[in-house]
């Protein structure tokens, strides 16, 4: 008598639930280090396009454009034009400037689109971004790297 070879055993079925199982056990820490990590990149994307951006408003209207927080670290910034409130930008981490001044401040930028200070910010808690900082200079803003102690340009 021959028997019928039509499906699986029940073996062979709870082996391949235990290979599926440590594949995904792996797997997903690995998948929480790079969703944090790309929260972490994508806000200081958000931080670093709004100041590009009210940099050149100001320029090109001839207003004078400020970025404020209200503390250090801070994870909401407001946007003023001429001293009124013109926007609010939330993020999902924190950010900190390296000012000597506690509690909040702003960048300026003059209607020639001047910062009125330098300053480093740098997000709170890092996971190993490739992006994780903004440099404020007087003319220009740009994405970094936190290192040393100091946010190194990329360009």
């Amino acid at each position: 008598m021959r028997l019928k070879d039509d499906g699986l055993t029940l073996i062979e079925l709870i082996v391949v639930i235990v290979i599926i199982s440590i594949i995904v056990g792996i797997s997903i820490p690995s998948y929480y280090k790079w969703v944090k990590r790309q929260s972490i990149e994508n806000d200081t994307r958000i931080l670093y396009n709004k100041l590009k951006q009210i940099r050149i408003k100001a320029f090109t209207t001839k207003d004078k454009y400020s970025l404020c927080w209200n503390s250090d670290p801070f994870d909401t910034a407001i946007i003023k034009v001429n001293g009124s409130t013109e926007g609010v930008i939330s993020l999902h981490h924190s950010f900190a400037t390296n000012l000597t001044k506690k509690g909040g401040d702003c960048i300026t930028f003059s209607s020639y689109g001047i910062a009125d200070k330098t300053v480093s910010i740098k997000i709170e808690e890092n996971d190993n971004s490739n992006v994780d900082c903004i440099e404020v200079s007087y003319y220009m803003v740009s994405l970094g790297k936190w290192h040393n102690g100091k946010c190194e340009v990329q360009f």
